[in-house]
């Protein structure tokens, strides 16, 4: 080690030295040890690890028994990635100074990261046992336990670890995630139990307990839990939520959602928490699901907005409430006011951009997907919603240049893809390009496998203004009966025949 050292210190002092200087040293190629190792360490630190690791090499032909050469010829070829040469030098190194700690533990990590945790802990508990007081020893030895599968050792290591370094809420908690993993249910809790009595102010343990009592069915010791929390907290989000979500049943959603309504009210409450508290029902809303929670929701969502009025997400949520609930007018105005408050998040320009155009709202449609394309020039969607609004305002020629936009940017995304070629088949029809527009919804058809609603009209589009007034009705009827109920399709085919 006192070779070590030295060779260190001529490193360090010759890092001092000039460029020119050190080149001068390298090119004489010293004899004396401790000067090639100094000199090797200096051609690591310039990036020329090659000629470091030849030196090296020669250091350690001249000396087998130097464990420091050995490491640092370790070191030089895991930069290398060269896994081989790496693990003879780690494995020489510790054998030659089975004391030292940097090169035992560098050689566990490398174990670790070959794949050989089991490997890597025997080293790992060797050198917790030599440095009781170190942490980080231990937890690579549970790290290495876990990853070879052996909770139950791992277990045992963090109570090593307590004996050595004392109580720790760190520790208990870990076993308790353990315990909870492996099965034992009561060890657990006896670890929450006791942070629990350690530390009575803290909520933390408490909700923790809480959760995982709920979790095995035991919601009324859960529910006596959350509202210990709230003795100490009455404003803890998590535990409101959690009362509630304990103590009503959540397969009645309406009366649950209306329990809510103090919590959504409660401006001190994270709005973050209540989204998430909210989005399952809003999904399932967008399914055709839970119409009976509708009234809620949409009480929820006003009352998100009169709580939250600066808060773009309390608009967005509203909005696609009103959307799913079939209030496209109302959503449209909550979409517009999050965009007032937030330019940032592309989804809400998506769904304002198909509320006007299911609204067949063309001068809006044309503006926003217009604005989008500025914000968000990688979208297709708002490519296609700018054609088709150019197709619709007569501007042919604008509706075909910004769907072969759109179809660039798509990248041959089926979905954007087959869009985009119903934006194109109205621009070349308006253009009176018949063929070319028939070749564009055909490949829309193809790519869709026929269920893209919007093609159908285009198509009934198509055959109107070749003069089949029967078959573009028979087609835009079809696109209805598909979902199809933009205000554009419902004027066409209200049309006498």
């Amino acid at each position: 080690m006192k070779k070590f050292t030295l060779y260190s210190l001529f490193a360090l002092a010759l890092g001092a030295l000039p460029l020119s200087a050190q080149h001068r040293l390298s090119d004489q190629a010293p004899e004396d040890p401790e000067e090639k190792f100094t000199n090797a360490q200096r051609e690591m630190l310039i990036g020329r690890s090659d000629k470091a690791i030849t030196i090296y090499e020669e250091l350690y032909r001249e000396d087998r028994e130097n464990a420091a050469v050995a490491f640092e010829l370790a070191k030089a070829y895991y930069q290398k990635k060269d896994l081989l040469l790496t693990e003879k030098y780690a494995k020489l190194a510790t054998e030659k100074a089975p004391t030292n700690r940097w090169m035992a533990a560098f050689f566990a990590s490398f174990l670790s990261d070959t794949g050989r945790p089991a490997q890597a802990a025997l080293i790992y508990q060797k050198l917790a046992t030599d440095y009781p007081y170190d942490r980080e020893f231990y937890q690579l030895w549970v790290d290495n336990l876990l990853l070879d599968k052996k909770e139950k050792e791992a277990i045992l290591v963090y109570d090593a670890m307590e004996r050595s370094l004392g109580a720790d809420p760190e520790i208990y908690l870990s076993r308790f995630e353990l315990y909870a993993k492996t099965g034992a249910k009561e060890a657990a809790v006896a670890q929450l139990n006791a942070l629990i009595s350690k530390y009575p102010a803290q909520k933390t343990y408490l909700k923790t307990k809480a959760a995982f009592l709920g979790e095995q069915g035991k919601k009324e010791e859960a529910l006596a839990l959350y509202r210990e929390v709230l003795a100490i907290d009455p404003e803890d989000t998590d535990a409101n939520l959690a009362v509630l979500s304990v103590g009503e049943d959540k397969e009645k959603p309406n009366a649950y959602l209306m329990a809510l309504m103090p919590v959504m009210g409660n401006p001190s409450v994270d709005l973050d928490k209540k989204i998430g508290e909210l989005l399952p029902y809003i999904q399932n809303l967008a399914n055709g699901g839970n119409q009976e929670v509708k009234t809620a929701l949409l009480e929820i969502g006003n009352k998100l907005i009169l709580t939250h009025p600066e808060d773009a997400r309390a608009y967005s949520l509203y909005g696609d409430v009103l959307f799913h609930t079939g209030n496209m007018e109302g959503a449209i105005q909550r979409y517009e006011q999050t965009l007032q408050r937030n330019k940032k998040i592309f989804s809400v320009w998506d769904q304002l951009m198909y509320a006007y155009f299911e609204t067949n709202d063309i001068a809006k449609l044309g503006k926003l997907s217009s604005d989008a394309i500025d914000y968000f020039p990688n979208q297709p969607s708002a490519y296609f919603y700018n054609s088709v609004a150019a197709a619709w305002k007569k501007d042919f020629v604008a509706a075909v240049e910004m769907a072969n936009e759109g179809l660039i940017v798509a990248g041959g995304n089926e979905i954007h893809t087959a869009r985009l070629q119903v934006g194109l088949a109205l621009g070349l029809a308006g253009k009176n390009d018949f063929v070319a527009a028939k070749t564009a919804i055909d490949k829309a058809m193809s790519i869709s496998k026929e269920k893209y609603a919007f093609a159908y009209e285009a198509a009934g589009d198509l055959a109107q203004v070749q003069g089949n007034s029967a078959e573009a009705q028979s087609m835009w009827q079809k696109s209805k009966d598909m979902g199809n109920l933009n205000r554009s399709l419902l004027q066409k085919l209200q049309v006498p025949k």
